[in-house]
């Protein structure tokens, strides 16, 4: 459920108390890290004020809760983003050591535009590469689908199903005996 960036508002907050997990998808850059830490710190901010949670409460919930995705991510840009990220959170004095729980690649321009700018669900990255197939777009398909297998284990099953990972063949298995 995408709920927006202001954690003060009342949908927000209901969405947050329910949820299992909360996945910030951001872009490994200055002005995404820059907004993640302030969206973090109004988190931070909303369950010690307005919930009531002391400061080791409100720390507590949100290591349980929240997980950093990178999207657009080239050449493993994602690493120094991180490591940016966690030196700005242990400034403000969160404890919170976010690991990055999927890195998305940067998909090629030309295949971007098509689907930002298209009100035709077949444009969707997925949907493209499902009917398609472009080589270009399969990167990103495998990584949609590991991210999700964290909030779903059943998904990469389906995805198989669906046909936008190949399917497992049987592994055979040989033992071999012998006498000295």
């Amino acid at each position: 459920m995408d709920v927006g960036i202001n954690p003060a508002h009342v949908v927000h907050r209901a969405a947050l108390a329910a949820a299992e997990t909360v996945v910030l998808v951001i872009k490994p850059e200055v002005p995404d890290l820059a907004q993640t830490r302030q969206w973090l710190l109004q988190i931070l901010h909303t369950l010690e004020h307005r919930e009531g949670l002391n400061r080791e409460e409100a720390l507590t919930f949100m290591r349980a809760r929240v997980r950093i995705v990178y999207n657009m991510s080239l050449n493993r840009a994602h690493e120094e983003a991180q490591r940016v990220l966690q030196r700005a959170l242990r400034e403000d004095g969160l404890t919170l050591h976010l690991a990055p729980h999927g890195v998305l690649p940067l998909v090629p321009p030309a295949l971007q535009q098509r689907a930002v700018n298209s009100d035709r669900v077949e444009d969707l990255f997925v949907l493209h590469y499902l009917r398609h197939r472009e080589v270009d777009l399969a990167p990103y398909v495998q990584a949609l689908v590991g991210l999700a297998a964290n909030l779903v284990p059943t998904v990469p099953e389906a995805a198989v199903r669906l046909g936008l990972l190949p399917k497992e063949g049987k592994r055979r298995r040989f033992v071999l005996f012998g006498r000295k």
